[in-house]
């Protein structure tokens, strides 16, 4: 009894999803098989399929409406719009997400709440001030204010993406080269691995800075072929002695350069 009930409720369903799905169709159809109609063909019966295909009608809205220009014009709209917008969006999400900026959580909050702002409110202001510009119907400055308007979201999905990339890479994309210990046959500290290190980079001795998370080998080793030297404490295994330069992490290095 309750395979049969559950069976007709399925039947059921699926005539009613049909019906629906018909009468969904069934206008778009109509539109279809009168587009390549006359228009006497049309008013005569509207649902008699055609006699043969005429396309007159698609000319005749394509010339009248001058679809030709108005693709163009919404292709450079959409065009510089986007690239207004992804451009601006990046160099804002970027910061926000590694948080390079003291205030970046009013930021955030401010870009947050300019997403529920209307455009309505701005329509006359933005008019006027166009219109006392000359600016009334210039493309470029019309994508302007659509890439004002999807600016705020685009910045919070943007720094959304970021987040997810790890900080790691960041510092890997300072990287100018590699130098293997395996390719030169010897290991730090041996002095010949800073020095293929500071010909990889093509850098002299006494302009560059070391940095590691030992003292023999991160601080003695590069110290013994002209190189300065820090440990980042962040990352050391044992606290350094008294009277060797630290750093809490990579983001105190701008201050000893």
């Amino acid at each position: 009894m309750t395979t049969l009930r559950a069976a007709a409720n399925r039947t059921v369903g699926s005539m009613m999803l049909t019906i629906a799905v018909i009468m969904s169709l069934a206008p778009f159809a109509l539109v279809l098989i009168n587009a390549f109609k006359s228009h006497t063909a049309i008013v005569q019966n509207p649902l008699a399929l055609p006699e043969s295909v005429n396309l007159a009608n698609f000319r005749g809205a394509w010339k009248g409406a001058n679809f030709t220009v108005g693709i163009g014009n919404s292709l450079i709209l959409t065009l510089s719009t986007v690239f207004i917008t992804v451009l601006t969006a990046t160099l804002a999400a970027f910061p926000l997400a590694r948080r390079r900026i003291a205030s970046w959580k009013l930021i955030s909050i401010y870009f947050l709440v300019s997403v529920t702002v209307p455009i309505q409110l701005f329509l006359f202001p933005l008019y006027f001030l166009y219109a006392r510009l000359g600016l009334v119907g210039n493309l470029c400055a019309t994508s302007v204010i659509l890439a004002a308007i999807n600016l705020p979201l685009a910045i919070l999905l943007l720094r959304t993406y970021v987040l997810t990339i790890p900080a790691e890479l960041d510092d890997a994309a300072l990287m100018d080269a590699m130098v293997f210990s395996s390719a030169l046959g010897r290991r730090k500290p041996a002095p010949e691995v800073y020095q293929a290190a500071l010909e990889a980079v093509g850098v002299e001795a006494d302009r560059a800075l070391f940095v590691g998370d030992r003292v023999r080998e991160d601080y003695e080793g590069p110290r013994s072929v002209g190189m300065r030297a820090v440990i980042c404490v962040a990352h050391a295994t044992e606290p350094p002695p008294d009277g060797i330069p630290t750093i809490a992490s990579l983001k105190d290095l701008p201050g000893i350069l």
